[in-house]
């Protein structure tokens, strides 16, 4: 009980709850996306976004969708994001390399890494990370792409030709899965990885990439916590 009563325990609780009554203050009142509606609790936390992300499985984005009904195509999603269902907003926000555009540094680093052109958020760097790219998506080498995705799609849709009249059910997630992944590791490296070849679409590839995203997702608002794991990691190294 003598640590409850110590002046610095005191102190600390008392900073902490300063801190916090100031946050939720400017979060509701004074932040520059204040004035936009939505929910109070989305507006002072991450932790709203985090129950329907995690606790609901990935539930957020159809409770945008009830938000949007609720207040309008312009909505407060948490402290520092909007979210906006008016296609005629769209050249606005994606006004494309001509307009100087900062990725949100707290979308970025959910992805682990700065390295990359997915997790950059300097606009000049990353059209540097981006220039490396291009030339894959240019309308050119996508014409290119053409007869390597006919390619997958014949061989997808032989497969399910030999699955008719055997009266096992096919799990067509699993099959577009591996698909899509033939069709990128064809393009990106030169060779198919043959997924599409298992008998059963392979489905641990799917549930891979099911797991990364969900951890993706997790991380985002743990954030500070794994930031601080990789500086003692690298303090140990």
């Amino acid at each position: 009980m003598e640590f409850l009563t110590s002046p610095s325990v005191w102190m600390l609780a008392t900073a902490t709850i300063t801190y916090t009554v100031y946050l939720s203050i400017y979060r509701l009142y004074f932040s520059p996306i204040a004035r936009f509606p939505g929910p109070k609790l989305a507006a002072l936390t991450f932790w709203y976004e985090f129950y329907y992300d995690i606790l609901c499985q990935g539930r957020y984005t159809w409770r945008i969708q009830q938000l949007h009904k609720l207040y309008g195509p312009v909505v407060r999603i948490n402290p520092f994001e909007l979210h906006i269902n008016d296609p005629a907003f769209y050249d606005q926000v994606y006004a494309g390399p001509t307009r100087r555009t900062e990725k949100w540094p707290w979308s970025a680093k959910m992805f682990g890494t700065t390295t990359a052109a997915v997790g950059t958020t300097s606009h000049e760097l990353h059209r540097v990370r981006r220039a490396g790219l291009n030339p894959f998506f240019s309308k050119r080498s996508v014409t290119r792409l053409e007869p390597v995705i006919q390619k997958q799609i014949d061989r997808l849709l032989a497969k399910l030709k030999e699955h008719n009249g055997t009266g096992k059910p096919v799990a067509i997630d699993d099959a577009f899965t591996c698909l899509s992944a033939d069709v990128i590791s064809s393009y990106a490296f030169g060779e198919s990885y043959g997924n599409l070849e298992s008998a059963d679409f392979n489905p641990q590839l799917r549930t891979s990439m099911m797991v990364i995203a969900c951890r993706c997702t997790i991380f985002s608002p743990c954030q500070p916590l794994t930031s601080t794991n990789r500086s003692l990691a690298r303090t140990r190294i």
